[in-house]
């Protein structure tokens, strides 16, 4: 059982660190002004001076994390060999729970609903293709 938790832990931390690393490197290519325009709006406290994302951002957000799904996915499937279908559902629970409560929360209020909602179905997505890819 504690394997299995380390394993989930260890899976979510990876998503969580590609995640990041390619949010970015996407804000840096993809929002005028880059991480510099970004943080002097945030400065500024004025949510709508932020740069609209664009459908192409929102596609590469959810490819990426997608793909981080899948990598975090597979770690949790290699660390939990022992049960390794039990420690990908519990990482689906988490990525669900997780997402579910970011979706409704204030942080989330600045981007669309669709969206919000969509996140945590693609990480369900990306965690369950280890499931069906040996």
């Amino acid at each position: 059982m504690l394997r299995i938790i380390g394993a989930v832990i260890a899976g979510y931390a990876t998503m969580v660190a590609l995640v990041m690393a390619a949010t970015v490197t996407w804000v840096s290519a993809r929002v005028p002004g880059g991480l510099k325009a970004m943080r002097a709006r945030m400065r500024g406290g004025d949510v709508s001076e932020f740069p609209a994302p664009t459908a192409a951002y929102y596609v590469g957000n959810i490819a990426f994390s997608f793909a981080a799904a899948a990598v975090g996915g597979w770690v949790t499937e290699r660390l939990s060999s022992v049960a390794p279908q039990r420690g990908l559902m519990a990482l689906c629970a988490l990525v669900l729970v997780m997402g579910v409560g970011s979706a409704f929360s204030k942080q989330g209020a600045g981007q669309p609903a669709w969206y919000r909602f969509l996140i945590p179905l693609v990480g369900v997505a990306g965690i369950a293709a280890n499931l069906v890819i040996p």
